[in-house]
């Protein structure tokens, strides 16, 4: 991993100057000088100020988001005693809970303190933006990254999973610290991180399948003639996952069949798929075209895997990743599996690239996804999870973008 780029004085002072007048103003310069240290305590900055201002009713008929129903359970959660909190904790770790205890432990930690919701969000965007952040750290100091345009299609592919998703803070956050797990352990070679790794379902319970997934990783990840053939023929069986998931589901344990049977059900899958207006076929179509283009690019992957394989940071990331896009597709017929690790696999997909195809006759393949990735912000409406400036603005006043820090401080944490 490569130093940071060297700044002037004049440069910081600018940034900070700019923070103090507007933190988006400032996030915007720092886009311009992503190689540098002061660029990211910005941009952090920006983040966590963005979770302080995050604004949702506390009725999801007028705003149908996760972060309407983090606020309730948040603000019903002073009610909620010591004794009661232990208990909760006693009932998740003997599987007689929920799924995971991040949430309540949020939700406990800052109702001691305050019941202002939006304190709760910004300590949420604090997690999110830390690990997201050091994440990206270690794509952006490569050598390979530069300022041109497949470096930024890049930069925004890693960063897919977007602080907007502090709206269903759970799964995304615990993405992200899979995500910097497994890059320390692929690329820094420590694997003291899989002890983080492994803490992630107890963020989001959907994580047990991350886990399976790099334990199958460790005992057949070798064998990577095989697991191009699975991921070849994955996307023809997903039909069949969801079929074979909802017949064995009932002799699961009561934990699992409590808090997961309702997302494999016909009448969510449905109400997931198929929901929309008269244009839904147009959004199949974009969410068709971004896991297209994940899965040329992993095609393309397996064309080059000797030199991907030679590459001492990406030789066993390319491994790891032909299993997570075969689960991938296997399960993307099931909503709440499929299109959220589809977002889990872009930061891998992204790095891959940088070190191993930057600089060369492939980059004009960024392209496409580049003006897709601008249609899709520009939209109305969300598809795989992507960005979307309609969802920023929903959870946004308008006088976030010109306000200084310290107005926002009084706005939202003491009126």
């Amino acid at each position: 991993m490569g130093n940071w780029l060297i700044e002037t004085k004049k440069g910081i002072v600018i940034k900070y100057v700019l923070f103090i007048i507007s933190p988006f103003i400032a996030f915007v310069f720092s886009l311009g000088t992503l190689k540098t240290k002061s660029s990211f305590v910005v941009i952090y900055l920006f983040f966590v100020f963005l979770g302080l201002s995050y604004t949702v009713p506390n009725n999801r008929n007028v705003l149908n988001f996760d972060g309407v129903t983090y606020r309730q359970d948040f603000e019903e959660y002073k009610f909620v005693s010591s004794t009661d909190f232990i208990a909760n904790f006693k009932d998740y770790i003997n599987f007689e809970g929920d799924a995971d205890f991040y949430c309540h432990f949020v939700y406990y930690c800052v109702s001691r303190i305050t019941d202002n919701y939006h304190v709760m969000f910004m300590i949420i965007a604090m997690v999110f933006s830390f690990f997201s952040l050091k994440s990206f750290e270690i794509f952006i100091r490569e050598k390979q990254f530069v300022n041109s345009i497949p470096c930024f299609i890049l930069a925004y592919l890693f960063m897919s999973n977007q602080i907007f998703n502090i709206n269903a803070f759970r799964f995304f956050t615990a993405a992200w610290i899979a995500v910097y797990s497994l890059l320390n352990i692929f690329v820094k070679k420590n694997n003291l991180y899989v002890c983080l790794l492994f803490l992630t379902p107890m963020i989001h319970g959907s994580f047990f399948l991350m886990l399976v997934v790099y334990l199958i990783y460790l005992l057949l990840g070798r064998y990577d003639k095989f697991w191009i053939i699975v991921f070849i023929i994955s996307s023809f069986f997903s039909n069949f996952i969801l079929e074979l998931a909802q017949k064995y589901l009932t002799s699961m344990p009561s934990f699992i069949f409590n808090n997961y049977s309702g997302y494999f059900s016909d009448n969510y899958v449905d109400l997931i798929n198929n929901s929309g207006s008269g244009f839904i076929w147009v959004k199949r179509l974009l969410e068709l075209l971004v896991r297209l283009c994940m899965n040329v690019y992993v095609i393309l992957f397996i064309f080059h895997l000797n030199m991907i394989k030679r590459n001492i940071k990406t030789g066993k990331m390319i491994s790891f990743i032909l299993i997570l896009m075969s689960v991938v597709n296997l399960t993307s017929v099931i909503p709440s599996l499929g299109k959220r690790y589809l977002l889990l696999t872009m930061p891998f997909i992204a790095y891959i690239w940088l070190v191993n195809f930057e600089g060369k006759k492939y980059n004009k393949y960024l392209y496409p996804l580049g003006v897709l990735f601008i249609l899709l912000f520009f939209l109305p409406f969300q598809v795989n999870l992507l960005p979307c400036l309609s969802h920023y603005n929903s959870v946004l006043e308008s006088t976030f973008y010109i306000s200084s820090p310290l107005y926002l401080i009084y706005k939202y944490w003491f009126v």
